[in-house]
């Protein structure tokens, strides 16, 4: 049986990161917005909780809590600013691609820093600048020249890659359909050919999100032995993941918001709350929520078992994506014409949850995985219901 109440250890993490949401992210999320960045203090505040180390092991700088704590402590922030959170997350997808690619020990070179330095910054290259060209059809390109590896692209909405470090860059070295032939590497902070542009978006402002110019940028495979899909699969399984515990603290945000409104707000002689339409529309929202909240969390559980999470993580991210959006345009509706107002807290939510719903692929492409994952006897046309059913279990 899972359980998803959080253990006593969990409970006073998730209750430091709640104190510091409340008490550093809340009074600068519209400064952060408005200016599209972190503000000064906050990222060394939150080194100094030990927050970038969640979901690392202790052999790396790691302090001990697995991936459920990571989803828990991230949801929680991105309560308060989704955003802030994204900016924050010093290690993110890039040290999970690090870890699970390159090995504990291997990796602890790159990760260790992590729990040394507030300003040691890792970034995730997935994303390409054609519309569309989703992980599976990457054009950035990996070629040996002289005995080593040259990167050439364009990668998107690469968040903190101005302030990074190193970047993990993800790059086709031969031909395949989906990952097959896609690696991962590891690029140096201002190395030949490497251009970081900021980019200008919508939602998520304050996150950091740069566009990456490659030209025959020097890099190193983070497999020294060769290409493993399956892992690679997992760490993108860990990113979607992530981005749908983001999602379900921002849509927990703007449902919150409308919830004080739709109480403090009369009409007809009583709060807007009170009138049955609007209760049913509002317990709505949180049943879209709750449901998306809970396929994170088993997402979450089975890559903390150390399972691959390929099918649960696509219906997270899936059903994140709607109820997301759903839950914040629902919680504008309610607030009226001023919902759609930059004063008002819900209509940065809902900019935030339209970003985050295509952070790590479109919904899409996690359908399109998760059909993958349904259907794993699909090579074998001759097979069993039996052998099906086994496959499936």
């Amino acid at each position: 049986m899972i359980s998803f109440a959080p253990s006593e250890e969990q409970q006073a993490l998730l209750e430091t990161a709640r104190r510091f949401a409340a008490e550093q992210l809340a009074p600068g999320v519209k400064t952060a917005d408005r200016e599209g960045r972190l503000q000064p203090g906050l990222r060394q505040a939150y080194h100094d909780l030990g927050l970038p180390l969640l979901g690392l092991p202790e052999s790396c700088g790691g302090i001990g809590f697995d991936l459920i704590a990571k989803v828990l402590a991230e949801e929680a922030l991105a309560q308060i600013d989704a955003a802030q959170a994204v900016a924050l997350d010093n290690a993110g997808t890039a040290a999970q691609a690090i870890l699970g690619l390159a090995g504990e020990q291997a990796g602890a070179q790159w990760l260790s820093p992590l729990a040394e330095r507030h300003d040691y910054v890792l970034a995730f290259a997935a994303a390409e600048a054609l519309p569309g060209a989703h992980v599976g059809l990457l054009q950035t390109r990996a070629e040996r020249q002289s005995g080593e590896v040259r990167l050439t692209g364009q990668k998107r909405g690469v968040y903190n890659a101005a302030e990074a470090s190193r970047l993990v860059v993800l790059a086709r070295e031969r031909d395949g359909e989906g990952l097959h032939g896609v690696q991962a590497y590891l690029v140096e902070a201002g190395a030949p050919g490497l251009a970081v542009t900021p980019e200008d978006r919508m939602g998520l402002r304050a996150g950091g999100a740069c566009s990456l110019r490659l030209e025959a940028t020097p890099a190193r495979p983070l497999l020294a032995a060769g290409h493993d899909e399956a892992a690679l699969q997992r760490v993108l399984s860990i990113a979607r993941t992530l981005a749908a515990a983001r999602i379900c603290g921002a849509a927990r945000g703007a449902l919150l918001h409308a919830i004080d409104y739709a109480q403090d707000r009369t009409a007809f002689g009583k709060p807007i709350c009170g009138h049955q339409g609007l209760a049913f529309f509002m317990a709505d929202m949180e049943v879209a929520l709750e449901g998306a909240r809970n396929l994170t969390l088993l997402a979450a559980w089975e890559l903390a078992q150390g399972q691959a999470a390929i099918g649960s993580s696509c219906a997270a991210a899936t059903h994140a994506a709607e109820a997301g959006v759903k839950v914040t345009v629902d919680a504008v509706q309610v607030f009226g014409g001023a919902g759609f107002m930059k004063d008002m807290p819900v209509e940065r939510y809902m900019r935030d949850v339209r970003t985050l719903a295509n952070m790590a692929g479109t919904p899409e492409d996690h359908l399109h995985l998760a059909g993958g994952a349904l259907m794993p006897m699909s090579a074998a046309p001759n097979a069993t219901s039996a052998e099906r059913q086994e496959a499936l279990a």
